[in-house]
């Protein structure tokens, strides 16, 4: 399905029925990245899946805005076109970002956080990586990128058992707009909601993998820390890439969550 949100035409599928959860990809990802756990989902949810401006089979314009409040805005809009009044907000890597965001910017949208893979606040080393990689695939292109990163951003292990994986990650990363992939990343690489996080009133839950390179551990923990009550897993033995590596995993974690947001939702006649 397809609808203009604030001047940009989005992608967006829409599956099951019941409470929404809306589910954000990370760069140069889309929508589609859920597969893995969108049907269990289904079973209980209506599942939201979309892909953000600039990405997947949503309008590609590097004129229009690529920042993170323009993505958490968009969501919001997106939400209400479909009728959803609240959401459980969840999100992976820059998906993770723009959920972060999103609570922060709309709490009376929100009914509860999945913050996955993600991080609060961009060190300097981390920032500096960021611009690099901008600049580089500015001046050498989205192929050029792909042959020096060697996507994807999962462990060695999980590699050796999908070695499948690769081309497919690369093949999908060479398909991004280089504008807009560079424009994204600066957004990435500048942020920080670590203090505004300490305000944050909505159930929470954090993941990340214990092996995350792109997003260590210590990231998810300061998220946790900042916001009143929120919950932390660390997942042994995966990396970046939760959905994809272990999507029964977060399942098992993501589903008992959700039925406790339910059933304080059903006590406060929400």
């Amino acid at each position: 399905m397809r609808a203009r949100i604030n001047g940009v035409e989005l992608h967006y599928e829409v599956t099951g029925s019941g409470r929404t959860i809306a589910l954000t990809h990370g760069i140069g990802g889309s929508g589609a990245d859920w597969a893995p756990i969108v049907p269990r989902l289904a079973e209980r949810y209506r599942v939201l899946t979309w892909d953000v401006r600039g990405f997947g089979e949503s309008e590609k314009n590097p004129a229009a805005e690529h920042s993170i409040s323009q993505f958490a805005r968009d969501l919001a809009a997106l939400l209400d076109h479909i009728g959803a009044d609240k959401a459980v907000i969840m999100g992976t890597s820059m998906g993770g970002t723009i959920t972060q965001r999103f609570i922060l910017d709309f709490p009376e949208k929100t009914l509860a956080a999945v913050i996955m893979s993600t991080s609060s606040q961009v060190n300097e080393r981390a920032r500096e990586a960021w611009y690099r990689q901008a600049a580089f695939i500015e001046r050498e292109g989205m192929a050029a990128w792909v042959r020096q990163s060697r996507p994807p951003h999962v462990t060695e292990e999980y590699l050796r058992q999908h070695p499948e994986v690769r081309d497919a990650e690369e093949r999908r990363i060479r398909l991004n707009d280089p504008r807009i992939y560079a424009q994204v990343a600066r957004a990435v690489a500048d942020y920080n909601y670590t203090e505004e996080l300490k305000g944050v009133r909505v159930p929470t839950l954090v993941l990340v993998g214990s092996e995350d390179k792109q997003t260590p551990p210590g990231g998810s923990v300061i998220i946790s820390r900042a916001i009143p009550g929120a919950r932390l897993h660390i997942l042994e033995g995966l990396g970046h890439t939760l959905v994809r590596e272990a999507p029964d995993k977060v399942l098992d974690l993501v589903l008992p969550f959700l039925a406790e947001v339910d059933r304080a939702e059903a006590t406060s006649g929400g």
